[in-house]
């Protein structure tokens, strides 16, 4: 993979990035028109959503990054097997430095894999089976990863929201800043 195939990849990932975090936006303002039907969004609402946008395309890129490699995992574990077969036995036991030689051969082939790990600590694999070690750890920190950053969407949302209904202009909300009261004996 080299340097075309790396823009690509992040290429695609933007992309895809951007259109969910516009979708989420759409639905973001919707949804606050429903509940505040005569809401004047404000310049600062607006404001809001830019920076919104700005921190949800982030996430949901790295989102689509991350994902894109878990589907691909298999390819990475056919490399790494082929980076082993010339340097081991299939019964050999690979040390903890070797392991990592190995993790620093696969980075060095596909720097995509770098911005989401640079090490691991594979011992009492045998050069068999540490390819599949190697992709089942990659996968679960990717996992974990891809939640991490849904729970980052989900904070930003939440704030985003609070901000945008705060700034909403309260003449035009269905609630005035002052309210009156009317006793009892004038309702009925």
């Amino acid at each position: 993979m080299g340097l075309l195939d790396l823009l690509r990849f992040s290429f695609s990932s933007l992309v895809w990035g951007i259109l969910i975090t516009v979708i989420c936006l759409v639905l973001f303002f919707v949804l606050i028109r429903g509940w505040h039907k005569n809401a004047t969004f404000t310049l600062i609402s607006y404001l809001i959503g830019l920076v919104l946008f700005i921190l949800l395309s982030f996430q949901c890129t790295l989102i689509m990054g991350a994902i894109k490699i878990v589907n691909i995992s298999d390819f990475y574990a056919s490399k790494i097997q082929q980076l082993m077969q010339h340097s081991f036995y299939d019964n050999q036991e690979v040390t903890l430095q070797q392991s990592q030689q190995i993790i620093e051969g696969l980075v060095d082939a596909y720097p995509v894999l770098g911005h989401f790990f640079q090490s691991g600590e594979f011992t009492g694999y045998t050069a068999v089976e540490l390819p599949e070690a190697m992709r089942g750890e990659m996968c679960s920190f990717l996992r974990y990863f891809i939640f991490r950053r849904l729970l980052w969407c989900l904070a930003f949302v939440i704030l985003g929201a609070i901000g945008v209904i705060w700034t909403l202009n309260p003449a035009n909300c269905g609630y005035n800043a002052k309210r009156t009261y009317t006793s009892s004996e004038e309702i009925f």
